[in-house]
């Protein structure tokens, strides 16, 4: 297979597997605005698999595109030959695909990184909500909160109330 030919597969299956990342995370924001966490925590796991995928991709990219600078000379650039430096290169069918390809993977990366943000919003919103309910529990209630014996009056609480705000 030419390394054009190979570049062209590893692109494709980067763009379906950020298609799958960014589904992935739509579901996290769905689970972070329903404090579902046993579902975010799935959603994650699975997008981390995901992306291991895409990293072993992007290692077999690299390789393709050095084979392809020594087959076509460009090593004499000075610096990494990109897609644009292979594009250049090409037959204008092939390059219009590649540069497709290409700009596919650039746009899913870019609405990646603002749903990421997002998200992060939604998740730090939430650690103030619970931050709140937390400080007004620990209001609410004085060292010398209780019931007694019988189940009526006041009595001292022995020790102090702690709440785990880790998440």
């Amino acid at each position: 297979m030419t390394p054009v030919m190979a570049l062209k597969k590893i692109l494709e299956k980067e763009v379906s597997i950020y298609r799958e990342v960014l589904r992935l995370e739509e579901e996290k924001g769905e689970s972070i605005i329903n404090r579902d966490g046993k579902q975010l925590e799935a959603v994650t796991r699975e997008q981390e698999n995901l992306l291991k995928s895409i990293g072993i991709l992007e290692e077999e990219r690299i390789t393709v595109i050095e084979e392809y600078s020594r087959q076509n000379h460009l090593e004499d650039l000075g610096r990494p030959v990109t897609l644009k430096d292979v594009v250049a290169l090409m037959d204008e069918d092939s390059a219009h695909t590649l540069m497709g390809l290409g700009l596919q993977l650039k746009r899913k990366l870019q609405k990646l990184g603002r749903m990421h943000e997002t998200n992060q919003v939604l998740i730090q919103d939430n650690l103030e909500f619970f931050n709140l309910l937390i400080s007004g529990l620990k209001d609410a209630v004085a060292i010398d909160d209780g019931y007694g014996p019988g189940g009526d009056g006041k009595q001292k609480v022995a020790g102090s109330l702690m709440f785990n705000k880790t998440v």
